[in-house]
């Protein structure tokens, strides 16, 4: 069956000219031959999906693609980026091998970047672009809808930290946190003060105390009994917060209820709290497609 590539030019994600390859996606900056455009185009990007013939019929589902991975990125980098409409397709041969077809294209935005900054795009970007091929299964796998549900919902806050407000960002986090822990309020800020603080950099009742009070605004904004105020600094926090988690979720080689189980018990017993910490800072050993990088 004859494989293609679904090209699609993204703003806002920042790609080496060299193209960046992986299985079933790639990445490349914009080229541009208008000599008048004084800048180059940092952050504008072709990210490449690999379809089969039969795939690239389905224009839903190629965004959907896109958009999976977009959640990812964002969920590596706390930056939203907007998903084009429109894309174009070529088959995948000698002449236009997966990754680096030469492709024209109008310059939307300009962003001067050094190139110290530039490097730490193409590492983010690198990153990103791993833990896709790793867990991209989280979007199809019905026994991860709780992952996919949370880094749907975190990716969302991002977008609305920039266009919307700080409430708006909250009940969007929570939704996120309610995804991973099936509880609300206090027990929901238990379980994730416990896993957020395995660490040691912050004292378990510290973040108990942080999320529990912001549980208790998202409630009062959902269920408009009063007036509350949601600071940058909160947001910012719990951003940070649902990140961690997230990759927690991810890391850990086993099922969401095992993982519950195991941070319920380890409230009242020190040794399953041992346990926890092993399960946690053991090297993931989930896989969805090879995670071998194409050079």
């Amino acid at each position: 069956m004859c494989e293609w590539q679904v090209c699609f030019e993204v703003k806002g994600l920042i790609a080496p000219e060299k193209p960046l390859k992986f299985d079933n996606i790639a990445f490349r900056k914009v080229q541009t031959t208008d000599e008048k455009i004084p800048f180059g185009n940092d952050d504008q990007s072709i990210v490449f999906l690999r379809v089969t013939s039969d795939e690239k019929k389905d224009f839903m589902g190629i965004r959907k693609r896109l958009q999976e991975f977009l959640s990812l990125y964002g969920l590596v980098t706390n930056n939203y980026v907007e998903s084009p409409l429109g894309y174009v397709s070529y088959p995948i041969n000698d002449v236009t091998p997966f990754g680096e077809i030469k492709y024209l294209s109008k310059v939307f935005a300009v962003k001067n970047s050094t190139n110290e900054q530039k490097e730490k795009e193409y590492q983010l970007l690198n990153y990103s672009g791993q833990i896709f091929n790793k867990f991209g299964s989280i979007f199809t796998d019905r026994s991860k809808r709780h992952l996919k549900n949370a880094v749907t919902y975190h990716y969302r806050a991002l977008k609305d930290l920039d266009y919307l407000s700080t409430e708006e960002v909250l009940i969007d986090e929570m939704i996120a946190l309610e995804s991973l822990f099936g509880l609300t309020g206090y027990g929901l800020s238990l379980r994730a003060s416990i896993l957020l603080s395995l660490d040691g950099k912050e004292e378990t009742h510290n973040i108990h105390k942080k999320i529990n009070s912001l549980c208790k605004k998202r409630n009062k904004i959902v269920h408009g009994s009063e007036e509350v105020t949601v600071t940058v600094k909160e947001i910012f926090e719990l951003k940070n917060f649902v990140t961690k988690l997230i990759f927690i979720f991810l890391k850990v080689n086993t099922s969401k209820d095992a993982l519950i189980e195991l941070v319920d018990k380890s409230v009242l017993e020190w040794d399953f709290r041992k346990k926890l910490i092993e399960l946690t800072q053991k090297p993931s050993q989930q896989s969805n497609n090879s995670d071998k990088k194409e050079t």
